[in-house]
């Protein structure tokens, strides 16, 4: 700021004058304050008057101080509101017409007239202003603040507030009292009592029910109203008595004192200082305990009740002391119950005891009578509660309830027993009721002494039971408790049953659960269909309005909401997937290639419900309103992208689980075959009674009408290819059925024929003498034998049992043979479509070259636009091949249906952005489809070997030691390492500059280094075994997914720090990986066990050359157009070949 010739500049003036107008404002407004203090400190200076003149109650200075300060904050928030702020223009107002300067009027003759323009007016001020000198202006502008009628007001309150304070000091200083009383305005204080006397008699002691006086006696003046106030100690109210008045003496009229009492004068508004009279009490004890000794059984301590109580509560059968002390000497002291009284005799003076036993419930008091024959007139007394000893309590844990289980070995008991007191014996007892046999077997064994509220172990052998189909097992624990009084109790657990269901019994129920995993799937399905139409009508109400709206949103809300739906649907339909092999597993009632089947159908059910479409809808949901049509449209095809993926997955589970559950159907009917076997094994080795006999077929027959029942179901898990093989097996295991039954029918006839006779011969037997010789007595028996042909039946003829083991064979033939015949098929589609995608690389790489050195908007894109549409055409074809394939087989990997998918987004983006002549885009559509389809093709390969490698010979050279794999790890760190060193010097290198020629084949050679990284952590992934379901496995799987993001990104000459983050992740994650499988292996180590080799059938071979070398003769000849419509109509007739082929291999 500068200052020419005695002036202010227009900055300096805008700063003081807008400082003088804060000024101003802040005189007004303390002179309000200072107004307001005047008010409050005299009213102050009134109370404490009112104060030391009435001797105020709390409540009415709390009312008066509140009144104040309530009145004190209204005027002050009055007198605030009433001011106005005035602006600048109107201080400056003021300010020209006191100082009377002539430059200051000019500017308010502008603001006169009414079209002058505000902004005008003030520059005319400040110009006005810059004329007046500095000096002149300071003056005038002091003087018009000094005497403004606010800063006057301000000064002459700032004086009287001077003085009502000291006022306050003074009157607080001289009179103290009065000012700590209003300080304490909470509190009451009393007047001094005016008047001088003496009461009689005091605080004194006197006998119960004697005469009591009091008396006042008053010297000089008289009070004209006074009362006697008194109270027991049971009231809490004081009540008044009169006094009698002879001349300074006022006496109260004689009463009889029989309670202590507290007693004061009250005289005109004053009372005197509160006085105690005592009596003597009647007799009472002074001091009582009762002591408490439980039964020493329970091992309770023992417990002590002092005076007063009311119930004493003890166990049963303890035994009661009793010691008390008197306030006086006694002549007699009794015990009364409800049905006996006892005289008590005294130990010492004033001292009693007494002991008894508490058995049942009772009230017990005393009476107290001393030697004036005074007695207690109010009895204590108290009530005697004895505590019954309870029944033990014992819990079967494990298992919790009644269950079934094939061929028992051994139950695990877990249970818990528990008593109040402790426990003394424990016993198993079982009731055995076998099959066929009405009377059970019933026995007991002895357990371990039991712990109290302590978890108990038992291992149950069953194998000398020898548990049949059929039997029943009822078992349960007893336990004793230590009851010492009653006698000991016992306490029985739930009764458990085990349940040895037959074979085909048990298959039933598993195919129940299986059928209920089928529908839940069905379920799921169906809810998915309506969830895919609801959000279909979303989009094309999105598409008719692009503008988002409430019916929009609530259609969107609606998706999510079956969506959350169908995901805990699917959670619960793998926890009942997971028991069904959990059970399955534990109890080897199926083959280890079946079994490993149910693992892998398990990782594909557990895959189903991919968090990516729920994160998708998510997105669209919360950024939809404020989403960009291109934003929405890249989000919607997110959603469904990951919806196509989803559905995918459960059709697929959905089909892989027919397969697998008609699989697991016919090795159960060839097991069901196998146990029949051997039970007519039994029957016709077991030498029992014709009776029994006649019930093992007639339950023999039951089986074969559950084998017959499966065999129908059968038909509801065929397909089209398996159909024809499962229907001939269908009819051939039916018509031996009915053969074994006829069989089984001839024989129950038999034996009811003989047991017909057998009766009649027993009845004979009863006739002759009992003196027969032991040797005449076996001689009788073996003629018996011998001629009875229903006591002991000749063994039954092989047949049946030769038919049942037949009918296993075939069984498992038709079903070694039906996996055999589409695993050569499902191998064939395998190559042809691996050569096709090999040689649609092959295309695809022409057109990345092409897409690359062709300028932007070139007509040449065109053409290149037609082979891409070439290239999707066939991509389109073998993607659906491919799907057909995924349902077949259950090795097939859900991320190659997941990169198929991404393939077929980059040939679209791909084919529009050559159809736009987009260089730069098409570029990098093109690179992502190639590396899609090489992705493809190296995953398909990859499954190819697997599954020619399932044999027992080749799984085995397959596999990789922890030590291997622990190097291969480690070497791909390094590797990795030195890919992310590469991509940080690369972005230091171009330094926000765009990518050149250069760069981008220097990116193109990092992606292939990254990408064959990714390979060696497939093949580990693969070799080691480490599935989805493995910690180390998942994270091999999220670093491969990170790996392919890095490579489209490299291949699209997308450089930035989300890359280099992602590379540090990737790096971050086989560190871990490493630790892991070195954890692991000495995990292993410790374990040593001996892993066993599965043995699996060998498909037959055929080689991926034969394979290619059939095909090129087809592609090299001159009919044949490449990439047309021949093209796929050559895949279509070699499919129809390979069915052919098929055909043949069943017949």
């Amino acid at each position: 700021m500068s200052q020419t010739k005695g002036t202010y500049s227009t900055e300096e003036l805008k700063r003081i004058l807008k400082k003088a107008h804060h000024r101003f404002e802040r005189y007004k407004t303390l002179s309000v304050l200072a107004n307001i203090s005047i008010v409050f400190i005299g009213w102050l200076l009134v109370l404490l008057f009112l104060e030391d003149w009435l001797y105020l109650s709390s409540l009415e200075k709390s009312v008066l101080l509140s009144i104040l300060t309530l009145f004190s904050l209204f005027f002050l928030f009055r007198g605030l509101r009433s001011l106005r702020k005035e602006d600048f223009m109107t201080f400056y107002r003021h300010f020209a017409w006191d100082s009377k300067l002539e430059p200051l009027s000019y500017a308010l003759d502008l603001e006169k007239a009414t079209n002058a323009n505000p902004k005008l007016v003030e520059a005319a001020i400040y110009r006005n202003l810059e004329e007046i000198d500095a000096d002149t202006l300071d003056s005038e502008l002091s003087s018009f603040l000094v005497n403004n009628r606010y800063f006057r007001t301000l000064k002459n309150s700032t004086i009287l507030i001077g003085f009502l304070l000291m006022s306050l000091i003074f009157t607080g200083l001289k009179y103290p009292e009065p000012a700590i009383r209003l300080a304490n305005f909470w509190q009451n204080y009393e007047k001094p009592n005016p008047f001088l006397f003496t009461v009689h008699p005091g605080n004194t002691t006197v006998e119960q029910g004697s005469e009591f006086i009091v008396s006042v006696d008053f010297e000089g003046d008289l009070p004209e109203n006074i009362t006697l106030r008194l109270k027991s100690p049971v009231e809490t109210e004081f009540r008044s008595r009169s006094l009698e008045r002879s001349g300074n003496l006022f006496t109260s009229i004689p009463f009889d004192l029989n309670n202590n009492i507290h007693y004061y004068i009250e005289m005109d508004g004053y009372q005197s200082e509160e006085y105690e009279a005592n009596v003597q009490l009647r007799p009472r004890f002074s001091a009582l305990t009762i002591t408490v000794d439980p039964p020493s059984y329970s091992r309770i301590e023992s417990a002590s009740y002092q005076y007063p109580f009311a119930q004493i509560r003890a166990l049963q059968g303890s035994e009661l002391s009793i010691n008390a002390v008197s306030n006086k000497s006694l002549r007699s002291l009794l015990l009364l119950t409800s049905s006996d009284s006892l005289l008590i005799t005294q130990d010492s003076l004033n001292s009693f005891s007494h002991s008894f036993t508490m058995t049942r419930p009772d009230t017990v008091h005393f009476v107290l009578e001393d030697e004036n024959s005074l007695r207690n007139n109010n009895p204590f007394r108290f009530t005697l509660l004895p505590q019954t000893d309870e029944s033990p309590f014992v819990e079967l844990i494990e298992p919790s309830a009644s269950f079934e289980a094939v061929e028992p070995a051994e139950i695990e008991l877990l249970y818990r027993a528990s008593d109040d007191f402790g426990l003394t014996s424990g016993v198993l007892k079982y009731s055995l009721q076998k099959a066929f046999v009405e009377e059970p077997i019933e026995f007991e064994i002895n357990l371990s002494r039991p712990q109290n509220r302590v978890l108990q172990n038992h291992s149950w052998d069953l194998t000398a039971l020898d548990l049949k189909p059929k039997d029943k097992l009822t078992f349960w624990v007893e336990v004793k408790d230590n009851d010492g009084y009653n006698g000991y109790k016992t306490g029985t657990s739930e009764m458990i049953t085990l349940t040895v269901p037959s074979l085909l019994d048990y298959f039933d129920d598993l195919g129940e659960k299986e059928e209920d995993v089928k529908s839940d799937l069905e379920d799921v399905s169906e809810s998915f269909r309506q969830m895919e139409d609801q959000y279909r009508e979303f989009k094309e109400q999105l598409k008719e309005d692009p503008e988002t709206n409430y019916e929009q949103r609530r259609q969107l809300e609606e998706v999510q909401r079956q969506q959350e739906e169908i995901e805990k649907r699917v959670e619960e339909l793998n926890e009942k997937f997971e028991q069904i092999k959990e059970e399955l597993s534990e109890k080897n009632m199926l083959s280890e290639e079946t079994l490993q089947a149910y693992q892998e159908l398990q990782k594909l059910m557990e895959e189903i419900d991919d968090p990516a479409f729920k994160e998708a809808l998510q997105k669209l949901q919360e950024n939809m309103s404020n989403m960009s049509p291109d934003e929405l449209r890249k989000a919607l095809e997110e959603a469904e992208f990951n919806e196509e993926l989803y559905k995918e997955r459960l059709e697929r589970t959905l089909e892989l689980f027919k397969q697998l559950k008609l699989n697991s159907d016919l090795e159960k009917l060839a097991q069901a075959y196998e146990d029949m076997a051997r039970q007519e094994e039994e029957i016709s080795t077991e030498e029992v009674s014709d009776e029994k006999k006649g019930l093992q077929r007639e339950s023999m027959m039951e089986q074969i009408r559950q084998l017959k029942e499966q065999l129908e179901n059968l038909s509801q898990n065929t397909t089209d290819k398996t159909k024809t093989t499962i229907s001939e097996l269908q009819e051939y295991s039916d018509e031996e059925l009915n053969k074994i039954r006829e069989q089984m029918e001839k024989m129950l006839s038999e034996l009811r024929e003989s047991s017909a006779q057998s009766e009649d011969n027993q009845q004979s037997g009863e006739e002759q003498s009992e003196n027969d010789s032991q040797e005449n007595s076996e001689s009788g028996e073996n003629d018996d034998s011998s001629n009875n042909n229903g006591q002991s039946p000749q063994p039954q003829q092989p047949p049946i049992q030769q038919q049942l083991k037949k009918l296993a064979e075939r069984t498992r033939q038709t079903m070694s043979q039906m996996n055999q015949q589409q695993m050569n098929v499902n191998i064939a589609g395998l190559q042809y479509i691996l050569y096709s995608l090999l040689e649609l690389s092959n295309e695809q790489e022409e057109l990345v070259t092409y897409a690359n050195v062709t300028e932007n908007r070139s007509p040449a894109y065109v053409e290149y636009a037609r082979d891409q549409k070439n290239v999707e055409d066939i991509f389109l074809s073998l993607s659906d091949s491919l799907s057909q394939l995924s349902k077949e087989i259950m090795q097939f990997s859900n991320l190659i249906t997941k990169k198929k998918t991404e393939v077929e987004r980059y040939l679209t983006s791909s084919l529009t952005q050559m159809a736009e002549r987009n260089q730069s885009k098409a570029s990098v559509a093109t690179r992502q489809a190639l590396g899609g389809i090489n992705e493809i093709s190296f995953l398909i390969a990859n499954l190819l070997e697997q599954l020619q490698n399932s044999d027992g010979s080749g799984s085995g050279g397959g596999g990789m030691s922890m030590q291997q794999m622990m190097e291969q790890m480690q070497q791909m760190g390094q590797d990795q390492q030195q890919i992310n060193q590469q991509i940080q010097e690369m972005i230091n290198d171009l330094q926000g500059e765009r990518l050149g020629q250069d760069q981008m084949e220097r990116l193109d050679q990092i992606s292939r280094q990254q990408n064959e990284i990714r390979k060696q952590l497939q093949q580990l992934q693969q070799n080691g075994e480490l599935g989805g379901g493995d910690k180390i496995g998942s994270e091999i799987e999220r670093m491969i997914e990170q790996m392919e993001e890095t490579i489209n990104d490299l291949r699209g000459g997308s450089v930035d720090p989300t890359l280099v983050e992602r590379q540090q992740n990737i790096l971050s994650r086989m560190l871990q990986a490493e630790d892991a499988l070195q954890e692991r292996d000495e995990e292993e180590k410790r374990e040593g066990t001996t892993g066993s080799e599965i043995t699996r059938p060998t498909p037959p071979e055929m080689t991926l050359e034969e394979l290619e070398k059939q095909i090129r003769n087809r592609l090299n000849d001159p009919n044949f157009t490449k990439y047309s419509a021949d093209y796929q109509k050559l895949i279509e007739k070699y499919f129809e070949l390979l069915k052919q082929v098929q055909e043949k291999e069943i017949q």
